[in-house]
């Protein structure tokens, strides 16, 4: 694209959608004729620090989700633990090193301990699933977590959950939050990268450190005790989506940006 962009002198316009330290040469090769459009701050920090492209061929135009205004298809699986009474929660993501699914599972004996009316759900697939099953399966925790594979109902899952956990190890700008966000549900969430411009502690949910399940089951509990606290933060949440985070946001930041160029 960077080499036709210059052979016929048209515009070469990349998205960037997350961080990444590796194939410098190549990379600044590539983006040398490039308009950048970073999908957060983070990213934008990163095309810029370690590629060195200047900060002037960098826009910001922030990811974005639908909102969901379809109706909802109750979950036969959520509906069965909601009816036996328990507080369910989901972590949602490829089961891969960049989501830290082995975190949340860490997290989970202590929140047992204290709530044991709580189940847990891992929604997606990836290569880490049979070291993912193993590990619940040596913690003893088989009654306890339900492995949902791939769902491509995302958002109308999201909606029947009770809190979302985030264990992410790097994000670029995650999607996970905004599709919360947009059926106004809170997430625990690590403190990397992208994740922070989206989740303001205790306003439309909770940060932790990266690879700690002690201060993953601690937030977890905070927010199954303190419903005034949960309360808040979901409406947090659905002012965050309608401010930042709505397609039609998205939608004026590309029609401004074309224009622009």
């Amino acid at each position: 694209a960077s080499i036709l962009s210059r052979k016929y002198h048209i515009l070469f316009i990349n998205t960037s959608h997350n961080t990444f330290t590796n194939k410098k040469k190549l990379t600044q090769y590539a983006y040398r004729r490039a308009h950048l459009i970073a999908c957060g701050e983070m990213v934008k920090r990163n095309l810029v620090e370690v590629y060195g492209i200047p900060e002037q061929r960098v826009t910001v135009i922030h990811n974005a989700s639908y909102a969901f205004e379809d109706e909802i298809i109750v979950d036969p699986i959520i509906k069965k633990l909601h009816e036996q009474g328990y507080f369910v929660i989901g972590n949602v993501g490829r089961l891969s090193e960049q989501k830290g699914m082995e975190y949340f599972i860490d997290s989970i004996p202590a929140i047992l301990r204290i709530h044991p009316m709580t189940k847990f759900l891992i929604i997606g697939s990836g290569e880490l699933e049979e070291e993912l099953r193993k590990r619940v399966n040596d913690k003893n925790l088989d009654d306890s977590v339900v492995f949902m594979g791939y769902r491509s109902d995302i958002q109308n899952l999201m909606s029947q959950l009770d809190l979302i956990v985030l264990s992410s190890l790097w994000e670029g700008f995650p999607l996970t939050p905004i599709e919360a966000f947009s059926v106004g549900k809170t997430v625990v969430a690590t403190g990397v990268d992208g994740t922070t411009e989206i989740i303001q502690n205790e306003k439309n949910g909770l940060i932790v450190e990266p690879r700690k399940p002690d201060q993953i089951a601690e937030a977890v509990c905070r927010l199954i005790e303190d419903n005034v606290l949960r309360i808040k933060c979901e409406q947090g949440t659905k002012e965050s989506f309608e401010k930042e985070y709505s397609f039609e946001k998205f939608a004026e930041g590309y029609r401004t940006y074309y224009k622009d160029l």
